[in-house]
């Protein structure tokens, strides 16, 4: 009997043709398909318009600051849970804080990617030899490379009442990191204490509990990436397996079925809970795939699954420490919060220093470093291998405080 029978007659159906968010029609439907015989594969121009900053640079300072001796740039180091220290004005990632009546800025009516927000108080007197704004905050978006290379950026300079906003249509944004702005001359330090545990997270050992699912999203991404793997060896088994091979397959993806569709049953009417977690793990434990030609493999330590289990969870992990690192349970902070601040270390950006910069990089001869941000695993954005996005200004127009004409590079 095929899957797809299977299906039917238990009257699940239906589910087939669910959204793929929806892990019963998800994981289910990538099952049937693959039984059926079906194949299926598994951040320049900128404007704003500002205040006269010059005033706003000087004003509040006082003369021993005056006289305070130049800073060449500051790290930004995003500041990850449990290593937090205070809050932060200043953040990478996540979505911008604006006045009222500022737009998202879009560009030919696609909006902008945020990047960074830094706030001009956390900014040394001394960096860019005291020119620049020193209230308000900047705030930087990019948007899609030109076919000549280019890299279109727009640089805000917001004061005032600042607020949340709201992430345009077609715009998801990136996990966001509050900032710590230090000298960049300032001592590493040693690693975070402690230190990330390399043997677990590359084991991805699925019986281990911080790998478990710990809401019903994180079940979807278990269930579905499941779902995948039934589907693949369905496939393969089509042009490899023996009629016996295929009957354990089916039966391995009833089971799972009645599994899947006996927890979902509850998602409507309660949160996911321990119990939803151990019945999840305990019936996964009791299920195997065997691959042709090789001894069965229980489900939970199949390599295939494993391997692309911990990318999706591992981002999902993320995204939920980013909004309320309490919301995360601690057995998945202790496994990862070390990870994302070692991450972070090895990932700071920077402002200021023109130090190693190319002439022919900054575009002008008497520019200004804005903003240097790396390729970053902690943000989940990436330039090129090694390479950074870095934002650029013309010193005369920084002591303007006339962002407008910013530009931006990609480089490494």
């Amino acid at each position: 009997m095929t899957l797809g029978a299977v299906v039917a007659m238990m009257g699940l159906d239906g589910y087939l043709s669910g959204r793929p968010e929806t892990v019963m029609g998800a994981a289910l439907g990538l099952a049937a398909i693959g039984l059926l015989g079906l194949r299926f594969a598994p951040g320049l121009l900128a404007e704003i318009a500002v205040a006269d900053t010059r005033a706003q640079a000087g004003a509040g300072r006082d003369t021993a600051e005056d006289v305070t001796a130049p800073v060449d740039a500051v790290r930004l180091t995003p500041i990850v849970g449990s290593v937090a220290g205070g809050s932060r004005e200043s953040r990478v990632g996540g979505l911008p804080r604006l006045p009222d009546g500022v737009d998202w800025p879009e560009r030919d009516g696609a909006p902008g990617r945020f990047l960074a927000q830094i706030a001009c108080a956390e900014l040394p007197a001394g960096l860019w030899d005291g020119s620049g704004p020193r209230q308000g905050a900047l705030a930087v978006f990019r948007f899609a490379a030109t076919s000549a290379g280019d890299w279109p950026v727009r640089v805000l300079h917001v004061d005032g009442a600042l607020r949340e906003r709201a992430a345009p249509k077609g715009v998801c944004p990136e996990p966001g990191w509050p900032l710590e702005v230090t000298p960049d001359d300032a001592a590493c330090g040693t690693e975070p204490a402690p230190a990330p545990d390399w043997a677990r997270l590359h084991a991805v050992d699925l019986s281990d509990p911080a790998f478990h699912p710990f809401d019903w999203t994180s079940a979807s991404l278990l269930l579905t990436r499941i779902g995948t793997l039934l589907g693949d060896a369905a496939a393969r088994l089509d042009s490899e397996g023996a009629q016996d091979d295929r009957a354990r397959l089916a039966a391995t993806a009833r089971d799972l079925a009645e599994l899947t569709a006996a927890l979902w049953s509850e998602r409507a009417e309660s949160a996911f809970s321990d119990t939803h977690r151990a019945r999840l793990v305990e019936g996964l434990s009791a299920l195997s795939l065997e691959d042709p030609g090789k001894a069965p493999v229980p489900l939970i330590r199949h390599d295939g699954l494993r391997l692309s289990f911990f990318t999706p969870f591992e981002r999902h992990c993320r995204q939920v420490h980013a909004a309320a690192p309490e919301r995360l349970p601690q057995a998945q902070r202790a496994l990862f919060e070390p990870l994302w601040a070692h991450n972070a270390r090895h990932e700071s950006g920077r402002m200021g220093s023109m130090e190693g910069i190319e002439p022919a990089e900054s575009r002008e001869e008497d520019a200004v470093l804005l903003l240097d941000l790396p390729s970053s695993e902690l943000l989940g954005w990436c330039f090129g291998a090694g390479r950074s996005f870095r934002v650029f200004l013309d010193r005369d127009a920084l002591a303007r405080g006339d962002f407008s004409g910013a530009w931006a590079r990609v480089v490494g």
